[in-house]
């Protein structure tokens, strides 16, 4: 469910993207800052402001293309996990860990109670996902053949 949640929201990412490409980006952020009810002059809508006004729709349209693929790759991990595929598990694995190293470095660069956390989930759901693939292959070493 995780990572249909994640999938999901990356969708509506995608799609928030796309359709600034196709407004003013000044009136993409006044919009936005006012369905957050965010200040103005406060920090997050000044960050969202440069944001929109240093990127050129080429870079939007780059973000929104990979915002897309980390979308179906969340969307197919989640239908594999769902339905106990064994290369699902093996898929979460590997993106998983992909970013404990990044993790690390941010830490290391800035250490946080935020950024900790997610080290430490992200690593325990890499083992799970290891401790269970791991599980599955033994299992099937061990099971006595049925065909006779």
């Amino acid at each position: 469910m995780f990572e249909a949640i994640k999938g999901i929201a990356a969708a509506i990412l995608s799609f928030s993207i796309w359709s600034v490409l196709h407004n003013h980006p000044a009136a993409t952020a006044n919009h936005v800052i006012g369905m957050l009810h965010l200040d103005h002059k406060g920090h997050p809508a000044h960050v969202l402001f440069h944001v929109l006004a240093v990127f050129v729709p080429q870079q939007f349209a780059l973000v929104a293309s990979l915002v897309v693929i980390y979308t179906a790759a969340r969307l197919t991990e989640a239908y594999g996990l769902w339905h106990s595929r064994a290369w699902a598990e093996w898929f979460g694995i590997v993106s998983g860990a992909i970013y404990i190293p990044f993790e690390l470095y941010e830490i290391g660069r800035h250490a946080s109670a935020l950024g900790v956390g997610v080290l430490v989930a992200n690593v325990l759901v890499v083992g799970y996902l290891a401790y269970v693939r791991a599980s599955s292959i033994r299992l099937r070493a061990v099971a006595p053949s049925t065909a006779t």
